[in-house]
Parts: C-alpha cells; sequence; structure tokens
C-alpha cells in the first residue's frame, strides 16, 4: 500500500518530477519534522529519568537440598516464578541435579545488587548459610 504524500508548503518541488526531486522532497520534508521535534524539546518541560528498576524489588536468595546437602545463592525479581523454574523437570542446569530445593533465606532490595549475592558466596557468607542449616 502506498500512502499519498503530502504537497510541500512552496511550490518549487512541483515542477521535478524526477525521482533525485521525489528524494529532495522527502529529505526536506524530515528536515522541517526534525525541526519541529528540537524545537519542541527545546521549549518542552522534560521528565525527570527514571529506570524501570526502581519500581522492582530485587530479592538476593539461598536455595537448599536437603537430599544432596547444597546449596545455591541467587538473585530474582520474582522468587516464586524462579523457585518453581529451579524445581521444574525441564531444567537443564546445575540446579537440576539436587532438586527438589527449598528457600531457606530471603533479602530483598530495592535495587538489583549483586553485591548481596557476592556477601554470601564468601566464607562469612557460606558460614551465615552454615548456620541457617545446622544451627548450633
Amino acid at each position: 500500500m502506498v500512502l499519498p504524500v503530502r504537497p510541500p508548503a512552496d511550490d518549487r518541488h512541483k515542477r521535478d518530477v524526477s525521482s533525485v526531486g521525489l528524494v529532495r522532497r522527502l529529505a526536506d520534508d524530515r528536515q522541517r519534522s526534525l525541526v519541529r521535534l528540537s524545537d519542541y524539546w527545546r521549549n518542552s518541560v522534560r521528565p525527570t529519568k527514571i529506570s524501570l528498576t526502581t519500581f522492582i524489588m530485587f530479592t538476593v536468595y539461598v536455595l537448599y537440598s536437603t537430599e544432596y546437602d547444597k546449596t545455591y545463592v541467587g538473585f530474582t525479581s520474582n522468587l516464586s516464578a524462579r523457585l518453581f523454574s529451579h524445581n521444574h523437570p525441564n531444567n537443564r542446569h546445575w540446579t537440576a541435579r539436587y532438586r527438589p530445593w527449598k528457600v531457606i533465606y530471603r533479602r530483598n532490595t530495592k535495587q538489583k545488587e549483586a553485591m548481596k549475592r557476592k556477601e554470601l558466596k564468601s566464607a562469612r557468607g557460606r558460614q551465615f548459610i552454615k548456620s541457617l542449616i545446622h544451627p548450633s
């Protein structure tokens, strides 16, 4: 489907019907619309930049497999769906070998922070996880 091209405001393009004239006319129309957009953005009040991660809560979690005595540390924005995917039969990742998993620790944060996850993977973090599994 070919859309009709709106004729330009001035008469100089009416005489030129070649493909070069069409390209020139399209380029002029594009330039006019870009100028209008730049005027709009220059004169309008711009919204502040908002990241989508501002509204999403992230959860750092620790999973534990009672059958194999294994732990897994991860983070997600939807813990119930993530736990379901870890325990799902079609899962072909590392966690598939040690099913079933249960959540033994979770911490909610407003930002996607890998540092929280790294804290749990350090020697102190592993000690903390063991204290959750085997309380003294």
